[in-house]
């Protein structure tokens, strides 16, 4: 055999071995990614303070009001929302893709069109802008707004379709 026809076949074989190796690593990642989808999901449905706080929402419990800041659900909803807003942070980074995204879809939307999730937004929103300070949950807001799930007048701090109970 000659030495061209051993290179051949050598350069055959690296182009499988590198062609199999990406394989290998897209799979890889493909089952990192679901195992990290699942994780979360697991967090909003089997974490029991995090799965209290997303049934009080989606059965429109009346937990926001006027005695809500600074009380003891506030840190429950914050976690809460925490969890949320780093899905969308995620989502807005392009770190999960679409299909990895709609396995969230339901909680995220469910829970973002909520009219008191949208209110407790809303207060921190403007709170923030007031003290010149980055806003909380901003991905979960601007997800909101980029799907149509929050209305346009969210950004106007004299809007009457949200009670104010913060002081901006």
């Amino acid at each position: 055999m000659s030495t061209e026809y051993f290179n051949v076949i050598m350069v055959i074989l690296t182009i499988l071995g590198i062609a199999g190796g990406l394989w290998q690593w897209h799979k890889s990642n493909q089952i990192r990614r679901a195992d990290f989808v699942n994780q979360i999901l697991n967090k909003l449905r089997f974490n029991e303070e995090v799965s209290n706080v997303v049934q009080r929402i989606e059965y429109d419990d009346k937990w926001y009001n006027a005695k809500f800041h600074g009380g003891v659900d506030e840190t429950k909803f914050d976690r809460t929302f925490s969890v949320i807003n780093h899905i969308c942070y995620l989502k807005r980074k392009n770190l999960i893709n679409d299909e990895d995204f709609s396995i969230l879809d339901y909680e995220v939307t469910r829970i973002i069109l909520t009219k008191q999730v949208q209110e407790y937004l809303w207060n921190l929103y403007h709170f923030s802008v007031m003290q010149g300070v980055p806003t909380s949950f901003r991905y979960m807001i601007s997800y909101g707004i980029d799907e149509n799930l929050i209305g346009e007048n969210f950004y106007d701090e004299n809007c009457k379709e949200y009670n104010k109970y913060l002081p901006f």
